[in-house]
């Protein structure tokens, strides 16, 4: 199917099929719980929690469906078949387990200048990544670091100026010893609607050097680039370093990740899967990378992740559209 035709399609599953669909199998349980979808099989079991829908690319061409979910008995289900056909049979299911931040060598330690992929957090906050460098509209000739939300603004529970150490307080950072910024922006992470971003910004303080958007392993940043099903990608992140995988999904809606504070949903993600056996894409402490496409065009912003699913079993690994970011934080990453 043309791609419209995928995203016409999976803004009807989520706001009209699914609906009916649980009142028809059970009209004794509700569709809604909290921010959860539900639906109910002829057995009585929970299916689509932890369901989330986005588009993919055919081996043959054009564009399908697909599904990710969280257990195999949701694969299996009636609810699956039903979409199976709704979608003419064009369906990629992906069994991916519980979604999760990814907030663990030279990545870990006090590394100066600073570069992209350190470990990097908020003075309360355990480690994440510094995703690159950034610049904020309104503030010129300030540098800004730019990573997730929960790496930089411990889970909204922050204030501006809050002071930022490198490496991240898991792996020794102490303020006011190794504060190498203040916290600048942040989105906050909404647990009662949709969310688009997990990001915020610090702006370095004042003699701190840095390397700019150089990333090791991977050269200079050369700009942004749309995320496209099949596209191959790399991150450096502050536990597993440089990773190569490839893009599997776009679109994704309804996927729902645990935080420290609970569960929250994400719309219009990227999903990434390893390219290479024995090599997971991410793991916790990866949260905040930023992720790059091979010819060096950045992407997206590593937020989540799953323990399987994928290629080789080793996990999935969610981001946030690197455009949805900057516009949201009002922000320019620095070429170069």
């Amino acid at each position: 199917m043309k791609q419209q035709s995928a995203l016409d399609l999976k803004t009807e599953w989520l706001t009209i099929f699914l609906p009916k669909l649980a009142g028809e199998m059970d009209r004794g349980k509700r569709l809604v719980s909290g921010m959860r979808a539900m639906a109910v099989d002829t057995a009585g079991l929970d299916l689509t929690e932890g369901l989330a829908i986005g588009i993919t690319k055919q081996n043959g061409g054009g564009f399908a469906m697909a599904l990710h979910v969280e257990r195999r008995s949701m694969a299996e289900s009636d609810v699956v078949e039903k979409l199976r056909k709704q979608a003419g049979g064009e369906l990629v299911v992906r069994i991916t387990g519980h979604a999760r931040t990814m907030a663990g060598e030279r990545q870990q330690g006090k590394v100066r200048p600073l570069e992209p992929g350190l470990s990097v957090s908020h003075v309360k906050v355990t480690a994440g990544t510094l995703g690159g460098f950034a610049e904020m509209k309104g503030d010129p000739g300030g540098v800004h670091i730019l990573s997730n939300n929960h790496v930089l603004a411990n889970e909204n529970a922050s204030r501006l100026g809050d002071a930022i150490v490198q490496p991240g307080s898991l792996d020794g950072g102490k303020a006011p010893r190794d504060t190498v910024a203040l916290l600048s922006a942040r989105k906050l992470i909404s647990f009662k609607k949709p969310n688009r971003c997990d990001g915020a910004l610090a702006r370095l303080v004042e003699g701190t050097k840095y390397t700019g958007n150089r990333f090791l392993g991977i050269g200079l940043l050369k700009g942004i680039k749309e995320a496209e099903p099949g596209m191959k990608v790399l991150k450096v992140g502050r536990t597993t370093g440089l990773t190569h995988g490839k893009i599997n999904d776009i679109e994704v809606d309804q996927r729902y990740v645990s935080f420290g504070k609970g569960d929250a949903r994400f719309d219009g993600i990227i999903s990434v899967e390893s390219a290479k056996k024995g090599q997971p894409f991410c793991d916790g402490g990866d949260s905040g990378s930023l992720i790059i496409s091979e010819h060096g065009y950045a992407v997206g912003l590593l937020f989540a992740g799953t323990d399987f699913g994928g290629a080789f079993d080793q996990g999935l690994t969610y981001a946030n559209r690197i455009q949805d970011v900057l516009k949201i934080l009002k922000a320019e990453l620095i070429m170069g």
